[in-house]
């Protein structure tokens, strides 16, 4: 056969190919949520596809125990995320306790794609009602439940944690001691003696 004829039936049987959907062009778009596949060596995950996690950026301030560890998770931190958190439990008085360590522990693991023990640790995690923590719970549950964060309530802000309390010395009110009464005394009554006068 000749060469420009071999060259022409390349083209039309590549042209075929591309009309009946056996070759796709390589797509720009970013797959939907839910689909990317993330693989690791971990096989107690069971092969499954999970939604990228990803944490809203807010106030930390008001429970500032786990709120470094919250802020560098959220930036996608994840090794130094995990120095922190162990600092602090090393710490022989933690600043963070130890339920909201286990979350951050899953978030941790989530942040790093490491899906099996995010999901060993999940079962004995309580979902905080408000704040930053709240909305940690949120994005773990969504990510490993394949729930959308709505099914999990909202997350109000959390009130300013009272200062811890200073013990004043009270010093009790000088009170004015009333004067004792006094009372003039009562007049004597002497009784009148007689005078006896001499008959003159």
């Amino acid at each position: 056969m000749p060469r420009t004829s071999r060259l022409w039936l390349v083209l039309l049987v590549a042209v075929a190919a591309c009309n009946s959907g056996a070759v796709e062009a390589p797509s720009d778009d970013p797959p939907p949520p839910g689909t990317q596949q993330h693989n690791n060596n971990d096989d107690d995950d069971g092969g499954q596809s999970y939604s990228p996690f990803d944490l809203p950026v807010g106030d930390t301030s008001t429970v500032p125990g786990p709120s470094r560890v919250y802020d560098l998770l959220q930036v996608k931190d994840c090794g130094s995320a995990r120095d922190s958190l162990n600092a602090d439990q090393n710490d022989p008085l933690p600043a963070i306790k130890p339920d909201q360590a286990r979350l951050l522990r899953v978030g941790i693991a989530l942040c790093s794609a490491d899906y099996a023990t995010a999901l060993k640790l999940f079962p004995g995690v309580i979902q905080p009602p408000t704040g930053y923590m709240c909305e940690l719970y949120r994005a773990a549950a969504h990510v490993l439940e394949h729930k959308p964060r709505s099914a999990y309530g909202t997350c109000p802000p959390n009130p300013p944690e009272d200062p811890d309390p200073v013990e004043s010395e009270t010093v009790p009110a000088e009170t004015e001691t009333p004067a004792p009464e006094t009372t003039a005394p009562e007049p004597v009554e002497t009784p009148e003696v007689p005078v006896e006068t001499s008959a003159g």
